[in-house]
């Protein structure tokens, strides 16, 4: 046709429908047919979803669905080659191992599976752990399977009971090495004290309140007990020291008794010095080889009064 000719309202149209090679009419790229509704039409007015940095163009979201355009998932989305990545990880990840954990008002087979699928072990029975041989005394088999059944209960891993079981035997060892430290202390305490107030008598005196519980407990277990119970508390040592030694000067406890205590030494010499004669250097009361024989008999007992024995004895009875 020639470009220059002008169709009017009666002209025919050109054909421009061409035929492939199967005689199937085909339509020109360039051409959209009359009265049709094409499936996409792209505009100048389109908003463009992804750039061709493959970055996302501005309000892109506005191409998704309404009802998931406002998930939180887009946040992480950076771009579309990031959108694909995690499309196909999240493919990748469909069908592998997955733990499901059990809600508040899960049922006690949802509970147990879960356990079970975070490695809990099959039977209380199957924990394991290594008690130290100063510990056996205490975590005894009994008290781990006791231990190991609250475990399974709960749905604690192997690990996870062995780490507690661990914590808790350090826990009680510092405990038990506490209490021994402060029974020391507290024998060391009562021996000072003692030393102090028994002065040169400090062993014999120890010796009869050994001597007083040995008479009233024959048994040696019931001994071991009592002393256990009594044996680092200084009065209880000092009332048996004060029974014991007047049982000896009774002669119902047989007990060497050769010293006295500073205070029983102290006792004596205000006894002695009050002796008539004495104070008042009265010879037709005493003379004056009478006076110098309590001289020297206060002065021995001074000595003990004011002498501490050096050799270190544990105090306790027994």
């Amino acid at each position: 046709m020639n470009p220059d000719t002008i169709m009017t309202a009666d002209a025919t149209p050109p054909d421009t429908t061409a035929t492939d090679t199967t005689g199937t009419p085909t339509t020109s790229p360039d051409t959209i047919a009359v009265g049709s509704t094409p499936a996409a039409v792209l505009t100048s007015s389109a908003p463009i979803i992804v750039n061709q940095d493959g970055s996302f163009g501005e309000n892109w979201r506005n191409a998704l669905p309404e009802d998931i355009r406002g998930e939180e998932c887009w946040d992480v989305v950076t771009d579309f080659g990031n959108m694909a990545k995690q499309f196909v990880n999240q493919r990748k990840a469909i069908g592998k191992d997955k733990v499901v954990l059990p809600g508040a008002n899960a049922t006690p087979e949802e509970k147990a599976a879960f356990y079970d699928s975070i490695g809990r072990p099959q039977t209380p029975a199957d924990y394991k752990v290594d008690v130290p041989e100063e510990m056996a005394e205490f975590y005894t088999p009994e008290v781990v399977a006791e231990q190991a059944k609250l475990a399974h209960e709960i749905g604690a891993t192997n690990e996870q009971f062995a780490a507690y079981m661990q914590k808790s035997m350090e826990r009680d060892a510092q405990l038990l090495q506490q209490q021994v430290d402060a029974q020391k202390q507290a024998v060391q305490s009562a021996e000072d004290s003692l030393r102090k107030e028994f002065g040169a008598a400090y062993d014999q005196r120890i010796h009869v309140a050994n001597r007083l519980v040995s008479e009233a407990l024959p048994n040696e277990e019931s001994q071991m007990a009592f002393i256990e119970k009594f044996g680092s508390d200084p009065d209880f040592i000092r009332f048996a020291s004060v029974v014991g030694s007047r049982l000896v000067e009774s002669k119902a406890l047989v007990a060497e008794l050769s010293t006295d205590t500073p205070g029983e030494a102290q006792k004596k010499i205000d006894s002695l010095m009050a002796t008539p004669g004495y104070m008042d250097v009265n010879d037709k009361i005493m003379s004056a080889s009478q006076r110098q024989a309590l001289t020297d008999q206060m002065l021995d007992l001074k000595r003990m009064a004011t002498t501490n024995p050096t050799r270190r004895v544990q105090v306790g009875l027994g």
